[in-house]
């Protein structure tokens, strides 16, 4: 092991004309690294990474990242070698995967000379994002030239307003603007449908909806970052946590034609509820699979964004009204749908969360409450009692201190606490059952009702 070390020296370390020896790891502005290096490489050393770090640090407010980085891979490499049978080895194997990579340096005279590389190695067949390609083309062609630097700053602020989402912004936002119909690279859609002399016009547009698309991420309802309203703070958060990405180029092209004045903020949030609601009864209820909608979402976003009518939105809200199921298969999926405490199969938080998602959108439709940080499942009839009354026909949203009230109470006493309820649906349950048999099933299929013709209206396709 020690030939493996001195051998690795000559990589770090090499020696000019007059025989003194110099770090090819060197950088004016973290000297640290050179005095780091040669601390490492001095076998004489018989210190700890962290007195290595400690003796060669110098600014250590400036250096601090770089320790952290010298620090993780160290931790890293060595937690990987203790778990190989020959620890050695595999520190070898790495060193030599290191040495043998290959790296090319190029140098450009200005600044047009950078973006023509850009172009050329991308056309070579190397890996180039889309999104520094479209940042390249941009800078190349955009007028007057003295707008380069202008355009470098606002890249900048749409990385960070962005960040990891970047990639996935320039997918969504070429979505809604341009009907993609095959698995051409975006950057090269983009060009095509802006030419040269556009570019400038493209970098506004990006730029613009770089902030819708940060609201649809990032959505805040308060505060001095506040970007939303409540009822989008709501959607947006909702399709955040449940990962539903698909949606996002026609939030795009409804939020701009909201912006434009082109649709009203009414039925702005109308579309948004309605988006809401279909999810519910799409994914929650159903378990479809949300890139199933990818081809309706495609075909109207961009209509909506180009060609905008209240008729095409329509057309685009019947269109995926049709992957929602028969009303007897969709009552089948939501006789399903269960939570208890009781009952292993049902046991999960998960099924819990499911059951409260179905039951805020039914009460949201009945008393417009869209508040529900109080609320609790309460089982109408005991869940320990009978497995069938773990399921979602025999659940209401109630507040805590009323449920506790309900504790073992028997049905016709507790129907008393339910009508001093706040929740429209548990007043209702008292006054639909203060004289009848309560049977879960059949309130199950009343559910199914509710949701199919008077939320999403189905039946009026």
């Amino acid at each position: 092991m020690e030939k493996d070390f001195k051998g690795t020296i000559p990589y770090l370390i090499s020696k000019d004309r007059k025989n003194e020896a110099y770090c090819i790891l060197h950088s004016e502005e973290h000297l640290f690294i050179k005095d780091f290096v040669f601390k490492v490489t001095n076998y004489d050393e018989n210190r700890n990474i962290n007195e290595l770090i400690k003796l060669s640090s110098i600014d250590r407010k400036k250096e601090d990242n770089i320790a952290k980085a010298i620090l993780f891979f160290y931790d890293e490499l060595k937690e990987m070698s203790n778990k190989e049978i020959e620890p050695s080895a595999y520190l070898i194997a790495m060193r030599d995967a290191l040495i043998d990579t290959n790296c090319v340096e190029i140098i450009a005279d200005t600044e047009e000379d950078s973006y023509t590389i850009f172009e050329i190695l991308n056309a070579r067949g190397q890996a180039l994002a889309d999104h520094e390609l479209l940042k390249n083309y941009i800078m190349r062609y955009i007028l007057p030239q003295n707008a380069v630097d202008e355009v470098k700053k606002k890249w900048e602020i749409l990385e960070g307003l962005l960040g990891g989402s970047i990639n996935r912004f320039f997918k969504h936002y070429t979505a809604h603007k341009i009907q993609v119909t095959n698995k051409e690279q975006i950057f090269r859609i983009l060009q095509r449908t802006y030419p040269k002399d556009k570019v400038g016009a493209l970098m506004k547009d990006i730029m613009l909806k770089s902030r819708y698309y940060h609201t649809i991420i990032s959505p805040q309802k308060s505060g001095e970052n506040k970007n939303c309203s409540e009822v989008e703070y709501k959607v947006f958060s909702f399709f955040k946590e449940k990962r539903a990405e698909q949606f996002r180029p026609i939030l795009l092209s409804l939020m701009d034609k909201k912006e434009n004045n082109q649709l009203s903020s009414e039925k702005y949030e109308d579309a948004l509820h309605f988006l809401y609601s279909f999810f519910v009864c799409y994914n929650i209820i159903g378990e479809e699979k949300s890139n199933k909608l990818e081809d309706v979402v495609y075909k109207y976003a961009p209509i909506l964004e180009n060609n905008f009518s209240e008729q095409e939105l329509e057309n685009f809200i019947n269109g995926i009204k049709k992957k929602i199921p028969s009303l007897k298969t969709f009552t089948e999926r939501l006789k399903t749908l269960g939570w208890s405490n009781h009952n292993d199969f049902y046991k999960s938080q998960k099924n819990k969360d499911r059951v409260r998602i179905v039951l805020e959108l039914i009460e949201e439709h009945l008393s417009g409450r869209i508040n529900f940080e109080e609320s609790s499942l309460e089982h109408i009839l005991p869940d320990s009692q009978d497995n069938e009354n773990a399921l979602i026909g025999n659940i209401i949203l109630l507040e805590n201190r009323i449920n506790q009230n309900c504790k073992d109470k028997p049905f016709r006493e507790k129907l008393n606490f339910y009508r001093d309820s706040n929740y429209k649906m548990a007043r209702e349950l008292a006054n639909r059952y203060g004289d009848k048999e309560f049977l879960p099933q059949k309130r199950t299929d009343f559910l199914a009702n509710i949701i199919y013709k008077d939320i999403l209206h189905l039946d009026k396709i």
